[in-house]
């Protein structure tokens, strides 16, 4: 692979299982994989990742960060062209409300106390983590 093939844009698609989330070209994408965060270029081998809860972060064409999206647990299928992810959930970081995610948070954590069920408490219990997560990176 030549050097221009490296300066080339990447195809990204970030789908849930509620829509295409994003679809565009970027420069480099950052993803955050399960054995870490790794980064992908155009060129990059092929090969399929699992993603877990955490930060994906888009740069332009001038390196510099486009976009922070908070991506849910899924897979990543990578190309030399194209990364595809299909993620639980996706929000932009731009989107978030500090306070929003925070009252989310107390009012998940009162519905613990009535679950009727495991399977409830542990619905719930996924959703209390994945807004402190959010709430984290705000």
């Amino acid at each position: 692979m030549t050097e221009e093939f490296f300066t080339k844009s990447l195809k990204l698609e970030i789908i849930t299982p509620e829509k295409v989330f994003f679809s565009g070209n970027i420069r480099m994408v950052n993803l955050p994989g399960e054995e870490g965060e790794f980064g992908v270029l155009c060129g990059h081998m092929n090969l399929i990742s699992k993603i877990t809860n955490g930060l994906l972060t888009m740069f332009d064409e001038r390196n510099h960060i486009s976009d922070k999206i908070f991506v849910g647990e899924g897979f990543a299928e990578i190309t030399h062209t194209t990364v595809t992810m299909l993620v639980e959930n996706a929000i932009n970081l731009k989107d978030c409300n500090f306070d929003q995610f925070s009252q989310e948070i107390v009012f998940l954590k009162e519905q613990l106390n009535f679950c009727k069920n495991e399977f409830e408490k542990i619905i719930i219990s996924k959703k209390i983590s994945y807004n402190e997560a959010i709430l984290s990176l705000l």
